[in-house]
């Protein structure tokens, strides 16, 4: 049984303030040394992306459409209802990193109006998967999702044991990293579109961290919660009879629509055995 820190949220307003910032001066700091490395290094980003891209072939090409899919914000929104009952914070601090993060990604994407690897096919060959896709490629919209919700999960998500807390957190970057590897493999981002992706990703779900702290009077009600499992696990069954760009990773769909169900048993389970949780 996974026990929960009672005392997770126990960090000061000033301990909490350095932290955001902590994170917001290196994701920024980051974020400004790939946006230089995509105007100055255009070539080694081509050669990186051809690179593990024709790695890329050597996988099952279901795999990587799986992990693609994972990062469209109507999946992967779903799949965070596990976590409402132990720690509803990551939830609305996922949904909350919406406005930064898309602001961020609207903003560079019409500034730098890179193109996609898929415009240059005529240069090079690669294997592209899925839909042709072409212009405004940086930064990725896909790894944004990902890691808004890794950081989300790892900044609020705290278990008393130690060991295990470490295990999820590193493994929720990992699939956040493999979410955005599957945009190199797919052929539909450069990796400095990934790179700049986690970046804003991550300033985003430290938005949506603060902004959770700040409308936690909110969040904490039960009918709002109820609201979110409602809409979210609605989404994740709809996306069940959609059709999406990737049809090899149909796959995605279901694991996501399980999550919700799932999280959606878990989080009303308590009224069944010791009545309303209101």
């Amino acid at each position: 049984m996974i026990e929960i820190n009672e005392n997770s949220h126990s960090l000061s307003k000033e301990d909490k303030n350095v932290r955001y910032i902590n994170h917001v001066l290196l994701s920024i700091g980051m974020l400004v040394a790939i946006s230089l490395a995509q105007m100055w290094l255009k070539p080694f980003n081509q050669i990186l992306f051809m690179n593990i891209n024709e790695f890329g072939i050597n996988v099952d090409p279901a795999i990587w459409c799986v992990l693609t899919m994972l990062g469209d914000t109507s999946l992967l929104w779903p799949m965070l209802l596990p976590f409402m009952r132990p720690s509803p914070r990551t939830v609305f601090a996922s949904i909350l990193a919406i406005p930064v993060g898309g602001l961020l990604s609207v903003i560079l994407k019409h500034l730098f109006n890179a193109p996609r690897p898929a415009e240059l096919r005529e240069v090079f060959d690669f294997n592209i998967l899925g839909p042709v896709l072409t212009g405004n490629s940086f930064p990725s919209g896909h790894t944004i999702t990902a890691f808004a919700a890794a950081c989300a999960i790892v900044m609020t998500f705290e278990l008393k044991n130690k060991q295990r807390q470490k295990v999820i957190c590193w493994s929720v970057i990992a699939i956040a990293s493999l979410i955005g590897l599957s945009r190199v493999m797919v052929g539909a981002h450069w990796p400095f579109d990934v790179m700049a992706g986690a970046c804003v990703g991550w300033l985003g779900a430290v938005s949506g961290l603060k902004l959770a702290d700040r409308l936690e009077i909110y969040w904490q009600k039960r009918v709002l919660q109820k609201v979110a499992i409602g809409l979210l696990w609605s989404v994740s069954a709809i996306n069940l009879f959609r059709e999406f760009d990737y049809p090899q990773g149909i796959a995605a769909a279901w694991i996501s629509s399980a999550l919700a169900t799932w999280g959606m048993i878990f989080y009303f389970w308590p009224m069944f055995n010791d009545g309303p949780v209101d």
